[in-house]
């Protein structure tokens, strides 16, 4: 799988992506400039991993009669991680996915979703007005090294947009030093 950073504050929203799509067997490059990222209404969602996921999302999306809101995004990402998606080859599709924008309480807030590790719904969090900065960071499997480390490392206290965004494009960038999965082409979007 790819790389996917979501940073937010009591301001804005941030999510980034690299675009390389690849083949996670014969580790065939298939796509070096795939936006991964795309914005429904006040909502952004990324996903990683398998990008028919992503297709099938989109396909589905009459199911909630393109009604852009928090319960709807949220029950039709949920549902679809709960099927099992197969690839063209009859292999189990595999992806993780995000959700962030605001919440009905007006506060930002990240959703994970994942059909390969149900855990990672734990990450799930919303940024109340005293927050400064939360983040989370899906490496790949075949990182060499831990991302939310280089966060921190990173990381200066400054919670500009452009900062934020800089940081996710140098983060990005040490991730694909240490992961042949991510390439240094991102696609970033931000919502207020």
């Amino acid at each position: 799988m790819s790389f996917i950073s979501v940073f937010t504050t009591n301001k804005f929203t941030s999510i980034m992506c690299d675009g390389r799509v690849h083949n996670a067997i014969t580790k065939q490059i298939i796509d070096e400039d795939y936006k991964k990222i795309r914005q429904y209404g006040n909502f952004l969602i990324g996903v990683v991993g398998n990008p028919g996921i992503l297709d099938t999302f989109e396909k589905n999306l009459h199911l909630i009669n393109h009604s852009f809101d928090y319960y709807s995004i949220n029950e039709l990402l949920k549902a679809l991680f709960s099927m099992k998606i197969y690839q063209d080859d009859g292999n189990p599709a595999y992806a993780h996915a995000v959700l962030t924008g605001r919440n009905l309480k007006g506060n930002f807030f990240v959703n994970v979703y994942s059909n390969l590790e149900p855990e990672v719904d734990k990450l799930n969090y919303e940024c109340n007005i005293q927050d400064r900065m939360n983040f989370i960071t899906l490496p790949p499997s075949d990182c060499k090294i831990d991302a939310n480390s280089v966060v921190g490392l990173l990381y200066r206290g400054d919670n500009s947009e452009d900062k934020i965004v800089q940081m996710q494009k140098t983060l990005n960038d040490v991730i694909s030093d240490n992961a042949i999965s991510v390439n240094k082409n991102t696609f970033n979007l931000v919502l207020y």
